[in-house]
């Protein structure tokens, strides 16, 4: 646009229902104004260089009847779009004009060329190409997957590329979600380029075992009430937050003396709600308060079965109590304990004694 002086002359504006114009002059030179919306058929009519100008209340049949009027610009690049009667001054499309191919991305879209009206004049002529909401709002990937801890702090942030928008209006986004309890805000931050920066800000604290997967909706409407979606699926990555739970307490069991050296005489399992290494569990026994247990028993680190190492006597010995340990493989490796009570059953396994008591008169 260039700066009026105070010698400049003005004409009204007049408009249809596609295209409108105005004209003035400064320092001798003429301009002409118009603006047109895009996609319109081809051969609409944009305005009249003569009339326009209000050439015939100035100019005689005569001069008229002399005038050419000519694209005078090179290169031809911005007047590509246009015919321009040489005789009558009629301005019209020569194609559909597409605002979003013709200017790329940019706020205002302004045409310019100059027209020679011979052999009178030379006008500069402004063609400002209007948009229409003819595209939808459209992100590039869909679906998107992000994933974050769950022991993630609060506002933590996952960032999100926003929706592309061809036409020069403004989007906006909300997100809807597929879980009852979504813990994430959508922050939609509008930078001083008119792009945004779209943001997932933690607002509640995770827990994986109770939702291991948040599925969102993000909507993206411009200001024709056009609308894009994304799905976003956000994995909750497991933490080391659970310890093992053994099945029981206290594990009770009754074994017979003569059992066999290996022999398993229970199995104890613990289970751990984590995913991955911090839920796989081994076992070991603790002998803290009952040490000579030690040496009749042992279990195996993976299964959980406890086995015989020596023979049971229960004239020695007739209840053996110690601790399972179950133990996960997190980096920061949480226990769970439970009670184990051996009971030692007698068999008839020792000779009877037979001892003789004289009878005296």
């Amino acid at each position: 646009m260039h700066n009026n002086s105070h010698n400049s002359n003005y004409n009204s504006s007049h408009s249809n229902n596609h295209s409108s114009h105005s004209s003035h002059s400064s320092n001798g030179y003429h301009y002409l104004e118009y603006t047109l919306i895009e996609e319109q058929p081809t051969n609409t009519y944009i305005g009249n260089i003569i009339t326009n100008r209000n050439l015939t209340s100035t100019l005689t049949q005569s001069d008229l009847d002399q005038l050419e009027i000519t694209f005078f610009t090179k290169p031809e690049a911005e007047m590509q779009f246009f015919d321009l009667d040489r005789k009558s001054g009629k301005l019209s499309t020569n194609r559909r004009v597409d605002r979003e191919q013709v200017c790329p991305g940019l706020v205002s879209c302004l045409l310019q060329f100059d027209v020679s009206v011979r052999p009178l004049r030379l006008f500069q002529i402004q063609i400002e190409i209007l948009d229409i909401n003819d595209n939808v709002p459209v992100f590039e990937e869909s679906p998107i997957m992000k994933s974050i801890s769950e022991s993630a702090d609060l506002d933590t942030v996952l960032k999100v590329k926003p929706a592309v928008d061809l036409d020069s209006s403004s989007s906006s986004s909300n997100n809807n979600n597929h879980n009852n309890n979504n813990p994430f805000e959508l922050v939609v931050e509008e930078r001083a380029d008119g792009r945004s920066d779209v943001k997932l800000k933690l607002r509640s604290k995770l827990d994986r075992e109770n939702v291991d997967v948040y599925k969102l909706i993000i909507y993206a409407m411009d200001g024709g009430h056009q609308t894009g979606s994304c799905v976003i699926d956000i994995v909750v990555l497991d933490t080391n937050d659970n310890s093992p739970i053994f099945e029981k307490a206290t594990y009770d069991v009754i074994v017979p003396e003569n059992a066999q050296i290996g022999t398993t005489i229970i199995t104890v399992r613990a289970n751990d709600r984590d995913q991955g290494l911090n839920s796989l569990v081994h076992y070991s026994l603790s002998y803290q308060f009952h040490s000579e247990s030690s040496i009749y028993f042992g279990v195996k680190p993976q299964s959980g079965k406890i086995f015989l190492k020596s023979n049971l006597d229960y004239e020695t010995k007739k209840v053996h109590i110690f601790t399972v340990t179950a133990t996960d493989r997190g980096s920061n490796p949480l226990p769970a304990h439970a009670s184990v009570v051996v009971r030692v059953q007698n068999v008839n396994d020792n000779k009877p004694e037979i001892s003789v008591r004289t009878m005296t008169s």
